[in-house]
């Protein structure tokens, strides 16, 4: 199996489980690129522009449901996954359990 690299790619990581979200900060290591989480809460919905630009994002990992364990977005990652792709940016929904 070929190992994926993403080339010091900036990824954007929504996830409301610290600990999902560190694991998914270890696995954007693991393929050489560099993890941006967003750790209090994701940015609103019709800020995403702004932050993807912002924070020089190149890809979007979120998880699909951003409001299970606290206050982290209000929208589901389905839809910012959706936003990125209207601007340009790839993404990948996940589901947890």
């Amino acid at each position: 199996m070929a190992l994926v690299t993403l080339q010091e790619r900036r990824i954007a990581i929504f996830e409301d489980s610290d600990s999902k979200r560190d694991r998914l900060c270890s696995l954007v290591r693991l393929c050489r690129g560099i993890p941006v989480p967003a750790v209090q809460h994701a940015p609103k919905l019709d800020a995403l522009r702004d932050y993807f630009k912002s924070e020089r994002i190149d890809l979007l990992v979120s998880d699909h449901r951003l409001f299970e364990h606290r206050d982290y977005a209000t929208y589901f990652g389905a839809q910012a996954v959706a936003t990125s792709y209207r601007l340009g940016i790839g993404g990948q929904p996940f589901l947890s359990s």
